[in-house]
């Protein structure tokens, strides 16, 4: 990423609404947004312009979000990329479907967007290159999310 480029956020998420206020969320935090509203073209996306953080819902349409976070993880040339995995639902079957994925975290819909922000903003920090070179396992503290709407911040599946 050049100095003055700003991190890429791709948004997979098939509803037009949710899709556009994400998009916009992001942008008006100092983010480029890039949308999809399908697995395929969100992998196509991953592959073509390597995000810092996807954004990514489980119901899509074509492939699943889990398909498509499986796949990204199993690109070694993406395991920097960032995973959170949002869908409605609270229960613990759909936050460990998420994970065995690969999702870092897990946001059940309905969320306040200043929690996806915070929960994105550090996931993109745990996730940046610069800070795996000195500590590859190392996630910034909870303390600083909101513990109701956050279920996981470590990776839930390490390459290699």
């Amino acid at each position: 990423m050049l100095p003055d480029s700003k991190p890429l956020v791709l948004i997979v998420e098939d509803h037009p609404d949710t899709q556009s206020a994400l998009a916009e969320a992001f942008e008006q935090n100092g983010y480029e947004a890039v949308v999809a509203f399908d697995g395929d073209t969100g992998l196509s996306i991953v592959r073509e312009r390597h995000p810092a953080l996807v954004c990514l819902d489980l119901n899509l349409p074509h492939i699943s979000g889990h398909e498509v976070c499986e796949r990204i993880r199993e690109n070694p040339a993406l395991q920097d990329v960032a995973i959170l995995m949002m869908s409605t639902g609270r229960s613990l079957e759909r936050h460990a479907h998420a994970l065995d994925a690969g999702a870092d975290v897990y946001l059940p819909k309905p969320f306040e967007m200043e929690k996806l922000l915070a929960v994105a903003r550090e996931l993109m920090a745990s996730r940046s290159p610069v800070r795996r070179g000195s500590t590859e396992h190392e996630v910034p503290a909870k303390s600083d999310l909101p513990d109701d709407e956050l279920t996981n911040l470590a990776p839930a599946r390490v390459a290699g």
